[in-house]
């Protein structure tokens, strides 16, 4: 637990020993350089507990995604979907009648049948 090993390096009592057990093999307490122990443990609580909000917030929005879906789904359980759904696209010519001016514009004209 990076936090309480960070909280114990960071108090004065030297009974409070947790951080003891976050060294790296081989390293002895008594040699270790405790200011650069006490940012290793900080960046690593920093780290730790950035992800863990992080994936808290992405779970909060999962499930109100999940009920926005739900919602939907239940909205339309009766809706008529009628046999004829249908889209045409073809091409259209339109004419603009102004005065001392004829124009012609060429696109698309699409149309949905439901």
């Amino acid at each position: 637990d990076y936090l309480g090993g960070y909280q114990d390096i960071m108090d004065s009592n030297p009974e409070t020993i947790r951080w003891h057990d976050m060294l790296p093999y081989g390293m002895d307490h008594a040699t270790v350089d405790q200011s650069w122990f006490t940012d290793v443990l900080k960046q690593r609580k920093d780290y730790y507990r950035y992800y863990r909000d992080l994936s808290v917030i992405g779970t909060v929005a999962l499930y109100l995604l999940a009920i926005v879906d739900a919602y939907v789904d239940a909205q339309l359980f009766d809706f008529d979907m009628s046999p004829d759904l249908s889209m045409r696209v073809e091409p259209a010519l339109l004419r603009e009648e102004k005065p001392n001016y004829l124009g012609n514009s060429y696109g698309l004209q699409m149309s949905f049948n439901f």
